[in-house]
């Protein structure tokens, strides 16, 4: 995933699940979270390329950012947990200079089935 420096970024791991508890998910499930953020380019550092909303708890299922090192790329892990067990997942983030093209590909309508 790619964004521009300046802009906001917001993870959201909401739709997570324990699977004893059917029809429940995030904060009502019980579930906690804890966030955090690296930068894996051009060198891997402990500092965070991304700057954390001052609304982001850490212990929310949202993470609100907002990108700030041009040309480096962010590594965001959530560890997600219920009780004893628990689970992470990571993503990674490239920043763009501010002043990047945003490039869109479209489908190619001359082709209407197969």
């Amino acid at each position: 995933m790619g964004v521009r420096a300046g802009e906001p970024i917001v993870v959201n791991a909401s739709l997570s699940y324990d699977l004893d508890l059917p029809n429940v998910i995030g904060l009502e499930a019980g579930l906690s979270y804890v966030w955090s953020c690296v930068q894996s380019l051009p060198t891997l550092s402990t500092t965070c390329p991304l700057t954390v909303d001052s609304a982001s708890s850490g212990a929310e299922p949202y993470y609100s950012l907002v990108a700030n090192v041009n040309g480096s790329t962010a590594e965001i892990t959530v560890v997600i947990s219920s009780g004893r067990r628990s689970a992470s997942q990571s993503i990674s983030i490239a920043i763009q200079p501010a002043s990047s093209p945003e490039v869109s590909v479209l489908p190619d309508s001359s082709h209407t089935g197969f």
